[in-house]
C-alpha cells in the first residue's frame, strides 16, 4: 500500500522504557497499522457496503474486538483509510517543488505527476469512487482533510498568481476550479479506462496510447490558461 511513512524512531538506548522496541505501545502501533493496511485493500477490493469487520481483521491476522479498539466500527476506519489516502497524494504534491518553477512549467510538472499518480494508485480511484456512493458522508466529517484541502489550494493559488502576475497566464483564474480541471481530465482516463478501451480502443495504460493522452491534457490546459489574445469582434469578422 502506498501511504505515508512513520518518523524514523530514536535509538534503543534514548527511548523511554515504554516505547521499546517490543513494547505494549509499539505492538499496539504495529497491529493498528496492520489493520489500516488491511482495511485499506478489503475497501478497494469489496467497497464499504461489502466490507467486513471479520473479513479486515482476518485479513490484519487479528480480531474484531482490536479492530473495534483502534477505530471504533467501519465508519471511522474507512474514514482514516480515505484521510490516509488524501495525506499521500497530497505529501507527494508537496513534495514536487512547483514553488521553484515557472507557473507554465509548474503547471506542466502537476499534470504529469497527477496523470501518473492517478495511474500508478488505481487502489485511490477506487476509494473515492466508493465515498462518492456514500455521498462523501466520511470525508465531511473528517477532522483532517480541510487542513489537507488548504495545502492544495495554497499551491494552486499561488501557481495562479505568480502566472498572472508575470502575464503567463490569463487574468481572472479560479485556483480551485483550475485545479478540478486538471484532476477531472486526469481521472476520466484513468477510471474509465476500460469502457474507454472497449468503446474507442484506446488504453490509458498503453503507453503510446497514455502519452498522447496526456499531451492532449496538457495543450487544453495551457490554451486555457493562456492570456486572451486581441481578436475581432464579431460584427467585424463578419464584414471582413
Amino acid at each position: 500500500m502506498d501511504g505515508m511513512t512513520m518518523t524514523d524512531r530514536a535509538s534503543k538506548d534514548h527511548l523511554e522504557p515504554a516505547h521499546r522496541p517490543g513494547s505494549q505501545a509499539e505492538r499496539s502501533m504495529r497491529t493498528r497499522q496492520r489493520i489500516l493496511e488491511a482495511a485499506h485493500a478489503v475497501f478497494v477490493r469489496e467497497g464499504f457496503a461489502g466490507a467486513k469487520i471479520e473479513h479486515i481483521a482476518e485479513a490484519a491476522k487479528t480480531n474484531k474486538r482490536l479492530v473495534y479498539h483502534h477505530f471504533g466500527g467501519k465508519d471511522e476506519l474507512f474514514r482514516t483509510v480515505l484521510e490516509t489516502a488524501y495525506a499521500a497524494m497530497r505529501q507527494a504534491e508537496q513534495g514536487l517543488g512547483l514553488d521553484l518553477l515557472a507557473p507554465r512549467d509548474a503547471v506542466t510538472r502537476l499534470i504529469r505527476f497527477t496523470w501518473t499518480y492517478y495511474l500508478e494508485h488505481e487502489d485511490f480511484i477506487s476509494l473515492v469512487a466508493t465515498e462518492n456512493l456514500c455521498k462523501a458522508e466520511h470525508i465531511a466529517a473528517s477532522e483532517h482533510l480541510p487542513r489537507l484541502r488548504s495545502s492544495l489550494v495554497e499551491l494552486m493559488r499561488d501557481i495562479v498568481r505568480r502566472g498572472e502576475t508575470s502575464g503567463e497566464f490569463r487574468p481572472g483564474l479560479d485556483p480551485v476550479q483550475l485545479w478540478i480541471s486538471i484532476s477531472a481530465m486526469c481521472w476520466f482516463s484513468v477510471a474509465n479506462k476500460h469502457t474507454i478501451a472497449a468503446t474507442f480502443g484506446q488504453a490509458a495504460a498503453n503507453p503510446a496510447i497514455g502519452e498522447d493522452r496526456l499531451a492532449h491534457i496538457l495543450s487544453v490546459v495551457h490554451a486555457f490558461l493562456a492570456p486572451l489574445a486581441d481578436k475581432p469582434a464579431p460584427s467585424d469578422a463578419m464584414s471582413t
